[in-house]
């Protein structure tokens, strides 16, 4: 008699060895621009993101290596001389000298601008499971980021960090014995896996119309898509650039939230053979106003393209066995396997009132904010899928005062949406804001963020596998008449495995049982 048996380690069969979070302090100096000083810029809010980071297992630990991509908005004040009439109703009344002769107005103009730097951060999480060679997996984000100036521009920031450990090392299972009847029990799973088959970066070129009087600074934004359409060796990817622009006129600084529609036909590495998936990200953005008196920019962005197939598959494992009138000891692996469900992409919009902190009585209108939201948990119940998650907030207020008035808030939130599948007791969910709009009214401060949300809900099955098998020595008795009576949840399975019998000699209506149901065979 000799044992067969298959590898069922892979994408397919995810052993999940150990979860661990944690929180990184990032800290240090962000390089200027050049032509920008220090002492020339008022920092009015910042908003950071994790643009790359990658993980890798070693023994008792995983080392995470990656960048926070930083996007800076500053104001400075100076003094314009312009022609009385020309401009002079458009000043911000708050910011207007009360030197008035003549056929010239003082006033001090809000002027600014923005720029995008970076910092790369190294971390390491203990994990006793961890080993080298092991599959490791990092989620990060930042749940904070706050700017001060010490002679230099520092950076303090925290990025939330939640790593998956998988072992994926050979995984042999019983499947069958050459020379023997051999009786196996399966439990099947069932995953869906998402398996890149394309990757590339497109150009967008596009025109907007811009507020009357004001000048683009600085754009930032999100990528989302809407429909994927896998056909031969391309997709076709619909979806919308949202940016928030920086403007500056004659009133000051303004935020101004824009959209743009796209459609991108992307190659295929292979051809697609189930659903398809994808993601766009936003590399690079560039806004220049057309002409000096149009009122149009010009907009130019690189995008990132990702296109995955999207796949769902059932492996059955074989969880016991036996060979009938035969003593043999089957040796068995305990694993923790990972059963991945379909992708739910949906977008949530959020209006909240932002309690002001003390001493905001002399604020007057909302000049720009950052948004920087992250998942705390998410979860399937009952045909619902939940994520929680938190939106913090970097606000720039105009005052009366030379300086603005700064500060950062939280908002909680809870996105629900109906999902078709079963239950599941967590989910790998990730969220980015599209858009993020601050309006002061009546002394009330209110933001209204759209969200776009994806998660990926799973559960955890501990399963036992039966991982190889021993010498098999035949086992001699006596016959006789059985009759016995079934235990709770006994399938004819077991009690043919109690017997040392073929499961085709216990007669019964189905292979589970009924708790005391009759059963007479010959032994």
């Amino acid at each position: 008699m000799e044992a067969k048996f298959l590898d069922i380690g892979g994408s397919k069969t995810l052993r999940l060895a150990a979860r661990e979070s944690a929180e990184a302090a990032i800290e240090g100096a962000l390089p200027l621009p050049a032509g920008i000083r220090l002492g020339d810029i008022e920092p009015l809010c910042a908003a950071a993101r994790v643009e790359a980071a990658a993980a890798t297992a070693h023994d008792g630990r995983i080392d995470i290596e990656g960048k926070l991509k930083v996007s800076v908005i500053f104001r400075n004040a100076v003094r314009e001389m312009i022609p009385s009439g020309d401009g002079a109703d458009n000043a911000n009344e708050d910011t207007a000298a009360a030197e008035k002769g003549g056929a010239t107005l003082t006033i001090y103009r809000e002027i600014g601008g923005a720029f995008t730097s970076g910092a790369a951060f190294k971390y390491s999480i203990a994990c006793d499971a961890a080993r080298e060679g092991m599959r490791a997996e990092v989620t990060a984000y930042v749940t904070s980021c706050t700017l001060s100036a010490a002679g230099e521009l520092m950076l303090s920031a925290v990025a939330g960090l939640d790593c998956a450990v998988y072992d994926t090392s050979p995984l042999p299972m019983l499947n069958g014995i050459d020379g023997a009847e051999c009786e196996m029990k399966h439990e099947c799973i069932c995953t869906c896996t998402e398996t890149m088959i394309g990757q590339s970066e497109t150009d967008f070129e596009t025109e907007t119309a811009l507020p009357a009087g004001t000048e683009p600074l600085f754009a930032s934004g999100e990528c989302s898509v809407r429909s994927v359409t896998p056909g031969g060796d391309t997709a076709i990817i619909e979806g919308q650039l949202c940016l928030d622009l920086l403007l500056c006129s004659r009133a000051g600084l303004t935020a101004h939230a824009v959209q743009f529609p796209f459609t991108i036909e992307a190659e295929l590495d292979s051809r697609a053979e189930g659903d398809a998936y994808a993601t766009v990200s936003l590399k690079d953005i560039y806004i220049s106003p057309a002409d000096a008196s149009s009122g149009i920019a010009a907009v130019r962005a690189r995008l990132a393209v990702s296109i995955y197939q999207t796949e769902q598959s059932e492996t059955a494992i074989c969880t016991d066995a036996f060979i009938p009138y035969h003593s043999c000891q089957m040796q068995t692996e305990s694993a923790s396997i990972m059963q991945r469900m379909r992708r739910k992409t949906f977008r949530y919009t959020l209006s909240e009132n932002i309690p002001l902190p003390d001493g905001t009585d002399g604020a007057k209108s909302a000049i720009c904010c950052a948004a920087m939201p992250y998942v705390t948990t998410a979860e399937v119940k009952n045909g619902v899928l939940s994520i929680e998650g938190i939106i913090t907030l970097n606000c720039a207020l105009r005052t009366a005062e030379p300086n603005a008035l700064t500060f950062a808030s939280q908002l909680p939130f809870l996105c629900e949406t109906q999902y078709t599948g079963a239950d599941a007791d967590a989910a790998d969910a990730s969220v980015k804001c599209l858009s993020c709009t601050l309006m002061l009214t009546g002394g009330m401060l209110t933001a209204e963020c759209v969200l776009e949300l994806s998660a990926v809900p799973y559960t955890l099955t501990g399963m036992t596998i039966v991982s190889a098998a021993g010498e098999a020595e035949p086992v001699k008795r006596q016959r006789a008449i059985i009759v016995y009576f079934a235990s709770a949840n006994e399938t004819r399975f077991d009690v043919a495995k109690r017997y040392s019998l073929p499961v085709s000699s216990i007669a019964a209506g189905g292979d589970t049982l009924c708790e005391g149901e009759k059963l007479t065979f010959l032994c």
